[in-house]
């Protein structure tokens, strides 16, 4: 399987969790008619990871990473009618594997199901998945956490297809379609579900470490997370300069306010300045706007783009969309 999507995942989901125990710890702990209401978080997970078989599940077409958009096709992936799926060997001995490797036993008897799915990126409208009958159930991990040995249970894994990939256009000429590859569609998953069985972010750290570091060593505290989350919500920065604000917090361990500072990473609230970025986008992209007051209303996020791109990402976007309807009315 691939590790590194695995973990990207879990990292994403450990980002996640840590800052909601912080606030749910920190700021929600409280006296509700006398009575001190305290949170216990129990977590879960649901992980889905690619199988590395060198075709897809049901069909011989490659899982070759990177080639030109829909050159990895054939009428079973893409869902023309009258084709059969045939399921890929290699793919149910690495589910076994894995259902091995967490103590899980496997079933003697499993069976596809049909999961509706009507997202154009599985063009023939349901996923093949697993529901009644998975491939393997009731096992578990081990950790060690505080010197003991804790046990996360591992209630089912099954296989399932992937999707494809949605592309949607972001130039001028393109802004008002999405594109489709299905290259992805196909390729083998795993889903492995977790019972709820955390019961810190310590615990899921340790489920999510990957870069050889201790708990004890991780140079982003609940501080740091509780900073930054006031620094958004006061509109100090952005969401999308967060993240970038987050990467920094992880490699220096310095405050957020010190990395935004440094970097000049502030958020934009200055009406005029935003309104100057307004005008340059429209002056350099007068046929849009044209086309834009004809009715193409769906232009409007290609201008919030131009405009997000003279400011570099920093203009606060509620305000990018207030001036901006004005300004194109």
């Amino acid at each position: 399987m691939q590790g590194s999507g695995l973990n990207a995942a879990l990292n994403s989901l450990f980002d996640m969790v840590r800052s909601l125990l912080y606030l749910i710890r920190n700021k929600y702990n409280e006296k509700v008619k006398g009575n001190l209401v305290k949170y216990e978080p129990v977590i879960g997970l649901e992980v889905h990871a690619q199988l590395l078989t060198r075709s897809k599940i049901f069909c011989g077409c490659s899982t070759t990473f990177g080639e030109e958009p829909n050159t990895q096709t054939c009428p079973v992936c893409t869902g023309q009618p009258g084709s059969l799926p045939v399921i890929n060997r290699k793919a149910v001995e690495f589910a076994i594997k894995l259902g091995l490797a967490t103590s899980c036993r496997i079933a003697p008897y499993s069976l596809f199901a049909r999961k509706n799915y009507f997202y154009p990126d599985l063009p023939k409208g349901y996923q093949i998945s697993m529901y009644e009958f998975p491939l393997a159930e009731d096992g578990f991990i081990e950790i060690m956490l505080h010197g003991q040995k804790k046990r996360i249970q591992i209630i089912r894994i099954h296989l399932e297809e992937d999707a494809g990939k949605l592309k949607h256009g972001e130039a001028p000429e393109t802004a008002s379609f999405s594109y489709v590859d299905f290259n992805r569609t196909g390729v083998p998953l795993v889903e492995i579900v977790s019972g709820p069985d955390i019961r810190s972010p310590e615990e899921l750290l340790r489920e999510l470490k990957h870069d050889d570091r201790e708990i004890d060593q991780c140079p982003v505290t609940p501080q740091h997370l509780a900073e930054m989350l006031s620094m958004i919500k006061e509109g100090t920065i952005s969401g999308k300069i967060a993240k970038d604000v987050f990467e920094e917090m992880y490699r220096t361990g310095e405050h957020p306010e010190k990395i935004v500072r440094d970097k000049g990473w502030m958020q934009i609230l200055d009406e005029g300045e935003i309104q100057k970025a307004i005008e340059k986008a429209m002056e350099a992209n007068p046929k849009q706007v044209e086309d834009y007051r004809k009715g193409k209303e769906k232009l409007f996020g290609f201008f919030v783009g131009e405009v997000m791109k003279q400011t570099q990402g920093k203009a606060n976007p509620k305000l990018v969309n207030e001036l901006l309807k004005k300004k194109l009315k």
